[in-house]
């Protein structure tokens, strides 16, 4: 009998306010709707929703004449007046103390009643918000709004997390931190926020940036008192298992040294403990592996990005790696490829050796494709890999002053290999003719960008030229006989 009373009150409830649960009209679809309905939906299900002005509530249960209800109202003062059954002061309660309180004045009347309290729509108020936030102004909340909420979207790149002021409407001034609300789980630290409240965010005075390795890098306030240990130990979360903790470098940009100032420091010294940071300070620890010992490889290695210059013509470079003891080259070689540039004559690369004069040769080639460990070197520290140029030539021939093979430079044109080549003997080449063909003969372009293995070939005058310039000197000759001829004539 009693679930059937139940069962009928619940039956009632829903079809009275079709809203609470289900929406029969096309507005409610939208966005706002929904919002409201979630907050309902969290007001039941959230066990510390406290009662707050503008709630209303569906009282409903059931009498010898059928099933009862209204609506309760929370006014500003708090109180609820809950029509035949008097007035009930909700200040400070739950939603779940606030049913509780009701059903049972509902039951002192109606001991059969089966009194039910549920939430119908819940209430919304103004709080203030001011200091340093983008703009002073007030805010829209409800029942589960909570302080980190309000700051996070009024905050500015100087607001401060640790000291938050929040005055209530009774005049009492609580000071909160939400970097241990969030951090630590600490609630009581993230209030919800109550109508009248007014906040006020203070300016941080010790933010700080902490990268490098630490287990939680990032930027961080300090609280009044706390130093560089703090930051690593409390806030980072310690260092990392590759954390250096003999190089922790602080750069200070706000000094009043002109161009700031930097700290070098060891955990294991008093100094490290007792180190104040200040605002804007960037703190890095450094990893165990930039100890390590380095190894250089240079010549013919890409410094720049796939594709740029350095890749596409034979510019030497340099390239840096660090090695652990007992490494072999090999091991680094294989991992590194595309360092080695494509001009690069990998066999014929050698390592210098501080304590050796002479050098040790070091086939990369073998130990990248054709790898055997009799081929292999144990590494030291500041080994110099040399890695020399494969050498591409050109090949010019002709009416030119010096014919011959030419080093190939990259993205030169043929007047360039002619220039190299003493230039064209004007007597045999008048006119700069020039053939240009591949190492296969066949015949190119002469506005192409000359290649490795190209001949490039003056051509010599025909016969045509040295007709003209001989028959010059023939007819002057032959003029000059006929001349002589008739003056010896003329004497006689």
């Amino acid at each position: 009998m009693r679930m059937k009373a139940a069962l009928f009150v619940f039956t009632v409830t829903l079809f009275m306010s079709p809203g609470i649960l289900f929406s029969e009209t096309p507005q409610m679809q939208n966005s706002d709707t929904a919002e409201l309905e979630s907050r309902v939906l969290l007001a039941h299900s959230t066990h510390d929703y406290p009662v707050t002005p503008g709630d209303v509530y569906l009282l409903s249960w059931v009498t010898m004449t059928g099933a009862q209800s209204i609506e309760i109202v929370i006014r500003g003062d708090y109180q609820a007046h809950l029509g035949i059954f008097g007035v009930l002061q909700a200040h400070g309660m739950t939603y779940l103390q606030f049913a509780a309180a009701v059903e049972q004045k509902v039951t002192a009347v109606y001991p059969q009643g089966r009194p039910q309290c549920i939430v119908r729509s819940t209430g919304i108020f103004l709080v203030r918000v001011q200091g340093e936030v983008k703009l002073e102004r007030t805010v829209e909340c409800w029942g589960l709004t909570r302080l980190s909420a309000i700051v996070g979207d009024n905050a500015t790149n100087n607001s401060s997390y640790r000291n938050v002021e929040v005055k209530s409407q009774s005049n009492s001034t609580q000071r909160y931190d939400l970097f241990a609300a969030r951090r630590m789980g600490i609630r009581e630290q993230d209030p919800y926020i109550r109508p009248g409240d007014v906040i006020t965010v203070k300016r941080t005075q010790t933010r700080v940036v902490i990268s490098g390795e630490v287990n939680k890098p990032g930027v961080y306030e300090l609280a009044e008192g706390e130093g560089l240990a703090d930051l690593i130990e409390k806030y980072a979360e310690g260092f990392s298992v590759l954390g250096d903790t003999a190089r922790i470098r602080i750069v200070r940009t706000l000094s009043a040294e002109k161009n700031g100032e930097s700290f070098l420091l060891d955990s294991s010294t008093s100094e490290y403990k007792s180190f104040k940071l200040r605002y804007l300070d960037e703190v890095t620890v450094g990893s165990r592996v930039d100890s390590f010992p380095v190894v250089h490889f240079e010549g013919a290695v890409v410094t720049g990005k796939p594709g740029t210059a350095s890749e596409l013509e034979p510019a030497p470079g340099k390239y840096t790696s660090r090695i652990t003891g007992g490494e072999r080259l090999g091991s680094i070689v294989r991992g590194m490829r595309e360092v080695f540039s494509p001009f690069a004559s990998l066999s014929e690369a050698y390592i210098i050796r501080r304590d050796r004069d002479l050098p040790i040769p070091a086939n990369l080639e073998k130990l990248i494709f054709d790898y055997s460990a009799a081929d292999d070197v144990v590494l030291e520290a500041q080994d110099r890999i040399i890695v020399p140029f494969k050498k591409y030539y050109v090949t010019v021939s002709g009416a030119v002053l010096k014919p011959g093979r030419y080093q190939y430079a990259p993205g030169k044109r043929f007047s360039y290999y002619l220039d190299v080549a003493g230039g064209t003997d004007p007597q045999k080449n008048s006119g700069n003719s020039v053939i240009i063909s591949d190492s296969n003969e066949n015949r190119l372009a002469l506005d192409r960008v000359i290649q490795p293995d190209d001949r490039i070939y003056a051509e010599y005058n025909n016969g045509l030229y040295h007709f003209q310039q001989w028959g010059v000197v023939l007819g002057t000759t032959v003029s000059v006989a006929a001349l002589v001829v008739g003056i010896i004539q003329l004497t006689r």
